[in-house]
């Protein structure tokens, strides 16, 4: 391959110091500096920044005004700056107090320390790793102070992107990669370790994808998902520069999470060779001959431990014992299902934008509506401003992107596999034919080859040098006592307990349209105060224009990227705060195993995090035996009282499927079943959990509510606190011999359903007589204003909320009561 100028992307990372905003009359000094530390001259007309300012900013009239006089162009000060946060637009009230602390920022010393290195490369890779920490605010300094959320961090990282492309470079590609499948294939298991080992197979395969690009051209040149503190990530660099096997990480991702998606985004350089098909150098072909050639790798080293008898419980099916590897293989050649979509970009020697460029071509084969021609006219009109180019239009070069994308996995070939030989069916997934038998004690096991990978993927992440991924993997704990098989499991605590098992599995509401940017509500919410006023000034309908359109750039897509890393962070501290298993947390994406009694506060809190509101805490435990608070409050996460970063804002919801079960359920039917009520949670509107409790006779209740309600005084309501609170109030003063609780509530329910009276009624006059027949419990009419509460927020937004009803919260009081018993022998 051949190498790209890693100087220049070590002089992007350096163009602007982090603090410019500080400093603005002063930075490009002070950027000289930095880059004579590392032998490198400034260079006054980058290529590179040109780019990523053009496709993250919104153009300003008047930016080339030949006489530079204050009353033309409009300047946001330092001590004026605001940042709002990106997805919301909510004004980070405490940002004066940031500021105090970024003023005197030391980056000569910080880029000092980095510098001791000849090889541009590697320290490439240290500044992309690196700059982040010079300060723990660095993702709230702003790059340009006239647009009020977007970070000096995202900034030098999409100039770096750019910076890859060289003298025989024709633009830039921006390029789409999803692997496959995925429910089907992490939900074939009996074990958790079964959904965890899948799980962490499909994002170390999508890692072995974005390893290809970070090779290439440097990680900053992936979009999505944000990769900064990946362990996998960390195990690469730390393979090709000692300085990162002594560096300590704040926010490194537990080695065992599998935190990637199935999908990453990049922008590359564009050259022919990258994209003929008969070229060594096509980046698909690299691509998708990295993933299946790990495969392939994880494959035989499976294989060849069974062949060797080096694992005693495995053993060929008889039909196939003759040639076992050919079946082996075939079966494993259906895996992974690999999609690469791209578009140009910037196209070198066509920048100056007219109609007749490659873009208006393609918008109208793909897409077909007038919004870009709507937008060139409209940005054509400004006066004495940057000429229009190419990188102007990123938000439709995405939007093409997309198209493409859609298409090809909604035609995408179906790998047909006919197996003519008589064994039976996988016992895991029935997709394929057992190869091989599995027998321990008294457990027996047809599975197929991809099951046994799946199983036994942690022996192959230890034989690579990745041990803590593959022992927290190994070490993961069974759903019960009942679900242990060997020595091995036996000593491990179970996650059930004595309770029911629940199964939690959460996404992000219309994640979708938060990354393609069509959730935003009005572009000029990222523009300071002052700068609408001038920009109302020189041309209201250009101001209009801007609130109409909804225009994402790269800076926000890596807004989105590093926020949904930085939740993925939190979620295994919390899964363990409630004392449970975590299969997986990839952006937004979260599937993890509880004991019953904890999963709902787990899901509420989690949701909390995600959103950054609730003023919920996270503890985390750090490898020194040391701990740190987070608070989460406003849209952001908060340390000592100061915010960090934002989180994805209060507009910005999540949506559960919830199940509990008897642990002795089967693991696959039960993921069905919460894979169901996710999609009824959102059916019914999103931002909602769908509670689905299975008795042993096979009885199923389904509840659907909304997290939280919020009244006309502005109260909220959160649901599942109340409930709890309620439930507390009854725990604390029942016996075995007495449970006033279950009680109450069922009788509560029969007249209800019997009484045609008000809930007004009902509340004044049932519940008070229902109280008299249960023994006194202290605290007992903070549960009438509980119900109060619910019954003035339905009568207020009737309309919204017309299913749930009063007798729906009885229902879920009841439920939550099952929830938190433990499971007895009848059960």
């Amino acid at each position: 391959m051949n190498e790209i100028n890693w100087k220049k992307k070590v002089e992007a990372f350096l163009h602007d110091p982090v603090n410019k905003m500080a400093n603005i009359r002063g930075h490009k000094n002070l950027a000289k500096t930095l880059l004579n530390k590392v032998g490198l001259k400034q260079n006054n007309n980058p290529r590179y920044d040109y780019i990523a300012s053009a496709a993250t900013r919104i153009l300003f009239p008047q930016e080339v005004t030949k006489i530079k006089r204050n009353s033309e162009q409009i300047r946001i000060e330092f001590d004026e700056s605001k940042f709002f946060h990106p997805f919301s637009g909510n004004d980070l009230s405490e940002y004066h107090k940031v500021k105090e602390k970024i003023k005197n920022i030391d980056e000569e010393n910080f880029i000092s320390k980095l510098a001791k290195i000849e090889d541009y490369k590697k320290l490439a890779y240290r500044l992309w790793w690196e700059i982040p920490k010079i300060s723990d605010y660095s993702y709230l300094i702003l790059e340009d102070t006239r647009l009020t959320n977007q970070s000096i961090i995202d900034h030098l990282d999409i100039s770096s992107a750019f910076a890859t492309a060289d003298e025989e470079s024709n633009g830039y590609l921006i390029l789409s990669v999803s692997i496959g499948p995925v429910q089907e294939f992490i939900a074939a298991g009996r074990k958790i370790r079964d959904l965890r080992s899948g799980s962490y197979l499909l994002s170390y395969l999508t890692f072995k994808g974005i390893q290809v690009i970070g090779e290439k051209f440097g990680f900053d040149c992936i979009i999505f998902p944000d990769l900064r503190n990946n362990y996998l990530v960390k195990k690469y660099l730390e393979n090709i520069d000692d300085f990162f096997k002594n560096n300590s990480e704040k926010f490194l991702m537990q080695p065992e999470v599998a935190s990637l998606p199935n999908v990453f985004t990049a922008i590359i350089p564009y050259k022919e060779e990258y994209i003929d098909k008969n070229s060594e150098e096509n980046i698909e072909i690299l691509i998708k001959s990295a993933i299946k050639k790990e495969i392939d790798n994880i494959s035989k080293f499976i294989f060849d431990l069974i062949k060797n008898k080096k694992l005693k419980e495995y053993t060929f099916s008889k039909e196939i014992e003759n040639n076992p590897e050919l079946y082996w293989n075939r079966q494993v050649n259906i895996f992974p299902d690999i999609i690469v979509e791209s578009v140009m970009f910037y196209i070198f020697g066509d920048e100056k934008l007219n109609k007749e460029n490659w873009i208006f071509k393609e918008w109208e084969k793909f897409i077909g509506s007038n919004e870009l021609e709507n937008y060139y006219e409209q940005l054509s009109k400004l006066e004495n401003t940057y000429s229009l180019s190419e990188a102007n239009m990123y938000n439709y070069h995405t939007k093409i992107l997309q198209a493409k994308s859609f298409l090809r996995k909604n035609t995408r070939n179906f790998k047909a596999l006919i197996e003519d030989f008589e064994t039976p069916g996988d016992d895991l997934s029935g997709g394929l034919k057992s190869l091989v038998i599995y027998e321990k004690g008294d457990r027996k096991e047809n599975l197929s080859a991809l099951s046994v990978i799946k199983r036994e993927f942690y022996r192959y992440l230890k034989n690579v040098g990745l041990d803590e991924a593959g022992e927290g993997i190994r070490n993961t704990r069974p759903i019960s006592y009942e679900d242990s098989e060997d020595d091995e499991e036996n000593n491990k605590e179970s996650i059930v307990k004595e309770y029911k098992l629940g199964v939690l599995l959460m996404d992000g509401d219309q994640m979708g349209k938060w990354i393609t940017g069509d959730k935003i509500e009005d572009n000029l919410k990222n523009v300071h105060p002052k700068a609408k006023e001038f920009l109302e000034k020189q041309s209201s309908d250009y101001l209009d224009f801007l609130k109409k359109y909804k225009l994402i750039n790269p800076t926000y897509q890596k807004s989105i990227s590093r926020t949904l890393n930085k939740f993925s962070y939190f979620v295994p501290h919390i899964v363990r705060e409630f004392e449970g298993e975590l299969i997986y947390a990839g952006g937004d994406d979260v599937l993890a195993i509880f004991p019953a009694n904890r999963v709902l506060e787990a899901a509420n809190k989690i949701r909390k995090v995600y959103s950054g509101i609730g003023n919920v805490r996270v503890e985390v435990n750090k490898n020194d035996g040391k701990s740190e608070i987070y608070e989460f409050r406003n849209g952001f996460c908060y340390k000592d009282d100061l915010p960090l970063f934002n989180m994805m804002g209060e507009k910005a919801t999540m949506s559960a499927g919830i199940v509990v079960c008897n642990p002795k359920l089967n693991l696959s039917l039960v993921l069905d079943e919460v894979r169901k009520a996710e999609k009824e949670a959102k059916n019914e509107g999103r931002n909602r959990f769908s509670l689905r409790t299975i008795r042993r006779s096979g009885k199923i209740t389904n509840l659907v509510f909304e997290w939280e309600y919020l009244s006309k005084s502005k109260e909220v309501f959160d649901i599942l606190d109340e409930v709890e609170f309620v439930y507390s109030l009854f725990e604390k003063n029942e016996t075995k011999k007495e449970k006033s609780y279950n009680s109450f509530f069922r009788r509560l329910k029969v007249e209800y359903e019997k009484l045609e009276i008000s809930k007004k009624e009902f509340i004044e006059q049932v519940i008070p007589y229902v109280l008299k027949r249960i023994k006194k419990i202290k605290g007992i009419e903070k549960v009438i204003e509980v119900l109060e509460k619910y019954v003035q927020i339905l009568e207020e937004n009737s309309k919204n909320f017309e299913n749930n009803n009063l007798e729906k919260f009885i229902d879920l009081l009841l439920e939550y009561e099952y929830i938190k018993r433990k499971v007895d022998k009848y059960e």
